[in-house]
């Protein structure tokens, strides 16, 4: 999402305020509430910054508070449901017999000031590859939607109306990742919970592969805020429980320390009780933070530069970029669809099947994309000139 700096670093101090229990400075006039608010939203920090308006008071007029309010209301709700969701998602893998362990998000948000403020997409649920597939059985049983398209090499993506997104993976990270052959069989590493057949990983590990995870978003789409913020959560309220000797000689292993240290620094420049400035050698991380939602948007600029080098316009990009969303390639459809390695003359079939399993199932998502299509800026590279 493209937006000013100022109103990015408002943001940050809405969320310092929620940190450290204090009143939030006032908004700079050069900063609206309605930009900060969509900004908010596409780091997934509506919540937060919304708990800080509220406790400080601050007027941002009756339409948007309407809004905000509903959208932070939905949020509590979500949140609920999610974590209702996993504990019951994993007794049922428990009692078919299947190891599982929640990842990510269900598992950070134990350690925030209140888990509805770190708000999540997806449940993740790790299970053994060999299992997957009575994995998938259970998650039909249970009402959800498998979504054939969204399918990578280590997990599969589940919808259930309203608001249930799930992904059962069948490995840590995806198999082309550099970094696959560490968490390739992580199970000997995990901690068994008192019934049942539900694990987790100890915190140190659990630091490592958060780590991991961001590092994987940040070099390939880029990645949000909240993954700076669960850098600084779990190293300051697990401070007594991190073991640093251990955590830096695996990051060393992963050769992941450079990165991890460079996060690090960055989560306490942002949140400590008073901002720090940032170094030069920071200004990177910063920058390519601050300009990705959740989830990056960077893969988006980085097409839009390799057709630009190509000799072609910006106009162009977008409409090469809006037309591989509508008709994905055959090798990208292949994945979400393995008939078509049999059958490749249905690809045309299975566009439609997909176009109308994505306006049934996640309709925000096509406006969503088309609006960052439309949107798509390359301000500060040179390309853009042309």
């Amino acid at each position: 999402m493209q937006v000013s700096a100022r109103t990015s670093e408002y943001l940050l101090e809405l969320l310092r305020s929620v940190l450290h229990n204090r009143l939030a400075a006032p908004k700079p006039e050069d900063v609206s509430w309605d930009d900060l608010f969509e900004y908010a939203k596409s780091q997934s920090l509506s919540t937060m910054a919304y708990r800080a308006i509220q406790a400080s008071g601050f007027d941002i007029g009756s339409e948007l508070s309407k809004e905000w309010s509903t959208l932070y209301s939905r949020n509590l709700v979500t949140n609920f449901n999610q974590e209702h969701e996993c504990e019951r998602l994993c007794e049922r893998f428990s009692a078919a017999g299947i190891r599982n362990m929640p990842l990510k998000g269900s598992v950070i948000r134990k350690i925030y000031p209140a888990p509805e403020l770190r708000e999540m997409c997806d449940l993740d649920i790790l299970v053994k590859p060999e299992d997957i597939e009575r994995a998938h059985e259970i998650m039909l049983a249970e009402g959800y939607t498998y979504l054939a398209d969204q399918t990578t090499s280590h997990n599969r993506d589940y919808h259930k109306l309203p608001y249930l997104n799930v992904e059962i993976h069948n490995y840590l990270l995806p198999r082309e990742n550099k970094l696959f052959f560490y968490y390739a069989d992580f199970w000997d590493k995990a901690t068994y919970e008192a019934e049942g057949l539900t694990c987790r990983m100890n915190w140190n590990d659990g630091y490592i592969y958060m780590l991991a995870h961001a590092y994987k978003h940040f070099f390939k789409f880029g990645t949000g805020i909240r993954s700076v913020l669960d850098v600084y959560f779990m190293r300051n309220r697990l401070n007594d429980t991190l073991q640093r000797e251990y955590i830096v000689g695996e990051l060393k292993k992963l050769g992941l320390l450079a990165f991890a240290e460079s996060f690090e620094r960055l989560a306490d420049c942002w949140f400590a009780e008073e901002a720090t400035q940032i170094s030069q050698e920071l200004l990177q991380y910063h920058y390519r933070v601050l300009e990705s939602g959740t989830y990056g948007d960077s893969s988006m600029k980085s097409t839009a530069l390799k057709i630009i080098q190509d000799g072609k316009s910006l106009r162009t990009a977008k409409l090469l970029i809006a037309l591989s969303e509508v008709f994905p390639p055959y090798k990208n459809m292949k994945e979400g669809y393995p008939c078509l390695k049999y059958v490749p003359f249905l690809l045309p079939l299975l566009w439609v099947v997909r176009w109308v399993k994505i306006a049934l199932l996640m309709p925000n998502r096509i406006s969503s994309y088309f609006h960052k299509v439309k949107n798509l800026s390359l301000l500060g590279n040179e390309e853009e000139r042309r």
